[in-house]
């Protein structure tokens, strides 16, 4: 639904804050709730867990700008039915996130890959968690660990693209790129690639402008 880009969401301390972009007013309100609501069982690619419905006029409001019936949907924090496993570790919980919980792409790459297209795209359409700068054109796809901050991570596997980049996140609307330029480039096998999926085998706090250092492949 290339209109759910037009949706926001903000943390805060009791709670989730939704928004329209462009609409004065038209937001909702989600307070934290740890006692759940209506129980539903939901999927995730091959995982199924039980998640709650924390709101009912959540649901509504998020069914009248996306024009069907929807449920926002929040895991229940002693359900762990999805886990992610680090070679050497010990098996992790994963939320709802799609495969993994980070996702890291190279400033340099997005700059690369804008001069193949007609109109630059925002590093948005990717939809990262760590932008880091200062690395070669695709230098992450070497990446044997790297440290932002306080906290160290490993990466897992390069991330798999999907139509998901060619929706705007500035107007909800869907074209053809950079997926078809990405897929003259970036395809592995019947897979495109653009950034890489990390998980942290250290905690820590990450602030924007901490130096990062990586730990290369081929070194």
């Amino acid at each position: 639904m290339p209109q759910m880009a037009l949706l926001q969401a903000e943390i805060g301390d009791n709670g989730l804050l939704l928004s329209a972009i462009g609409q004065s007013g038209a937001q909702v309100f989600v307070p934290v709730s740890k006692s759940g609501g209506p129980l539903r069982q939901v999927k995730v690619w091959d995982d199924t867990v039980i998640a709650y419905e924390p709101s009912a006029e959540a649901n509504r409001w998020l069914s009248d700008r996306l024009d069907r019936d929807v449920a926002l949907v929040a895991k229940q924090p002693d359900v762990a039915g999805r886990t992610y496993r680090i070679p050497g570790h010990a098996p992790q919980a994963l939320s709802f996130a799609d495969d993994f919980p980070y996702h890291l792409i190279s400033q340099s790459s997005l700059d690369e890959l804008n001069t193949q297209l007609d109109e630059p795209v925002d590093v948005r359409r990717f939809r990262p968690n760590f932008v880091i700068s200062g690395a070669s054109p695709y230098e992450e796809d070497a990446l044997s660990s790297i440290a932002i901050g306080g906290a160290e991570f490993a990466p897992i596997s390069p991330c798999e693209r999907c139509v998901m980049v060619n929706v705007d996140p500035r107007s909800g609307e869907k074209g053809r790129q950079p997926l078809k330029t990405l897929a003259g480039t970036r395809r592995r096998g019947n897979r495109i690639h653009f950034g890489q999926n990390v998980v942290a085998v250290r905690e820590g706090t990450v602030a924007e402008g901490d130096p990062v250092l990586i730990g290369l492949l081929h070194q």
